[in-house]
């Protein structure tokens, strides 16, 4: 059975406010080149660390936004063609439900 995830916009805050702090703390510490330069790194590193943008389910590259679901108790990405399809089959197990 499949449904959709919940949104959570807690982490993106919270990541926001260390790379903030960190720039701030760097930047006392040892001067704003050294604080830009470390913030430019860990942008980069970011970058890299949540850049897998396939879809968990066909495997083709995402390039905009994806939709999150949970299917079988696995959390899974899925680009806009697989949500539809996603949904759709939620929607007919729901129905039969109902009807049955």
């Amino acid at each position: 059975m499949a449904r959709k995830a919940k949104k959570s916009e807690t982490g993106g805050c919270l990541l926001l406010l260390l790379l903030v702090g960190g720039i701030y703390y760097a930047a006392k510490s040892w001067g704003w080149p050294v604080a830009i330069g470390a913030s430019l790194v860990g942008i980069v590193l970011l970058g890299l660390m949540f850049g897998d943008k396939n879809c968990d389910v066909c495997g083709s590259p995402i390039s905009h936004t994806s939709r999150k679901w949970i299917v079988n108790g696995k959390k899974l990405k899925a680009c806009a063609s697989c949500s539809r399809r996603l949904q759709n089959k939620a929607s007919k197990e729901a129905v039969d439900r109902l009807t049955s």
